[in-house]
């Protein structure tokens, strides 16, 4: 089951169906999977492979990608289809470049404010 907002538009509850992914060369880049870990599971897009890891991404823009060890992952299964929840009624996320710029700025101020006081005390 699909939980949390980084994989629109799967809403909680959404059923994840997936084919078992034989060996690591099977995955696509740009393909989204389910990665069954020693830590749990998360679905996310598949970015790359790297020497020791995967890389891997959620297709909300808001969340950065990430690495996942190859020796913590149990299972691979590559999406064929979700079912939506009965009740499922869609949202809309704010423009996520948009929230995110925001962030970024309100970031930059708070170190300038900082480094400005760090100034005034030295």
């Amino acid at each position: 089951m699909a939980d949390g907002d980084s994989m629109p538009p799967f809403a909680n509850g959404t059923c994840i169906v997936g084919e078992y992914v034989e060996t690591l060369d099977d995955l696509k880049k740009g393909k989204q999977y389910m990665f069954i870990t020693t830590d749990g599971y998360t679905f996310k897009t598949f970015g790359k492979k790297n020497r020791k890891t995967l890389t891997v991404s959620a297709d909300n823009t808001f969340y950065d990608s990430y690495d996942i060890a190859l020796e913590d992952i149990v299972q691979i299964w590559r999406y064929v289809r979700g079912i939506l929840p009965e009740d499922y009624k869609p949202y809309y996320l704010p423009e996520q470049t948009n929230l995110r710029s925001l962030i970024d700025e309100a970031k930059r101020s708070i170190t300038n404010l900082e480094n400005g006081i760090l100034k005034i005390n030295s």
